[in-house]
């Protein structure tokens, strides 16, 4: 028995209860659904976690739910409109405070160590999502889409929770050792065929003809993520490996899409202020956690336009909806998240007129 089957692996699923405009019925659907899944997790030795069981009980759901975040194993994002916005800092702050804490929490991660990020969060995909809900950043994020509630249906995303792959490497065999190739015609000398002269710096891509299928793919991919978001050239390189691409392929993609990257650290940067309230110095590590240079992220800094203070006090807004806080308290934390003394200072005073 493997050793990943000996103990049951924990996880923490993260949803958001109500989508905008639902009715009712759409509502209960969805939380049917959500419990079904949950169900079908514990019933296949996965000791899933969600708040459905606890709604008799008196909980504060804006601490609950980080600290299940913490304790388990896995969390697992159901992908939704609601679930996105609370990711992005957007939607209705009346509703939803337990995803919107539950999705800080993870953001905290996120920034401090993408990677620990990636092992711990997968995004499902239930039946009725879309796939353009998947939030800003985290398409490189481990996903899963469920057909059906069973075990064929959660064939794959068990696999992943319990460490079992459905492929495995088979042992390295011994190098063979094989006899050179004589010349056809030894002696022979052939003439160079000729070439154009291009400047060193030139970038010549190869004649369609001279592209694999796996390149042409591939470069296909990129330009569709690069429509809809930005990236930074790892991010899109990592993206492109996580759909399956070869490194060869996804290398040729990233040279061959014609991004600008300075450009894109500072459209992901406006991407990011346009939903989240970020000091300068939490902005410029979200950009470098996402893969941009140090001197990218400082270029698009420079070539957006952001009031530092304004954003101070979006953020101070933010904790007053999430809990209560003492003016001085309230400014540690927002110079905690990065900002200036006078940028915290200022808005702790502007959210206390």
């Amino acid at each position: 028995m493997p050793d990943s089957l000996q103990r049951h692996p924990s996880a923490f699923i993260s949803w958001a209860h109500v989508d905008p405009d639902w009715s009712q019925r759409e509502i209960d659907a969805r939380r049917e659904l959500v419990f079904n899944f949950a169900t079908a997790l514990r019933g296949n030795g996965v000791d899933a976690d969600v708040d459905l069981y606890y709604l008799t009980d008196p909980v504060d759901w804006t601490r609950w739910g980080p600290s299940r975040v913490d304790e388990c194993e896995f969390v697992l994002i159901v992908v939704s409109n609601s679930w996105r916005l609370a990711w992005e800092g957007g939607g209705d702050s009346s509703k939803g405070a337990g995803a919107a804490a539950e999705a800080d929490s993870l953001r905290s991660i996120y920034a401090a160590d993408r990677k620990v990020f990636i092992e711990k969060v997968r995004l499902i995909l239930l039946p009725g999502a879309n796939s353009e809900d998947i939030p800003s950043g985290l398409h490189g994020v481990p996903r899963f889409r469920i057909e059906t509630i069973d075990e064929a249906g959660l064939s794959d995303l068990l696999r992943s929770l319990t460490k079992q792959p459905e492929f495995m490497k088979n042992a390295l065999g011994p190098l063979p050792e094989l006899p050179p190739n004589p010349p056809a015609f030894a002696g022979a000398s052939y003439a160079a065929a000729p070439t154009n002269s291009v400047d060193a710096d030139e970038t010549v891509a190869p004649p369609m003809s001279d592209v694999s299928p796996g390149q042409r793919n591939a470069l296909a991919k990129a330009r569709e993520y690069l429509r809809y978001t930005a990236f930074s050239r790892s991010g899109l390189l990592n993206q492109l490996a996580s759909e399956g691409f070869s490194m060869d392929d996804a290398e040729f993609a990233v040279a061959s899409a014609g991004a600008a990257w300075d450009e894109q650290a500072a459209k992901k940067a406006g991407q990011y202020l346009a939903h989240i309230a970020l000091s300068r110095e939490g902005l410029l590590n979200q950009l470098v956690s996402e893969g941009f240079s140090e001197s990218e992220s400082e270029r698009a800094l420079a070539n957006i336009r952001a009031d530092w203070t304004e954003q101070a006090v979006k953020k101070a807004k933010e904790y007053l909806v999430q809990g209560a806080f003492s003016q001085s308290r309230l400014s540690s934390q927002l110079v905690f998240d990065g900002f200036t003394e006078n940028e915290a200072t200022a808005a702790a005073a502007d959210t206390y007129q």
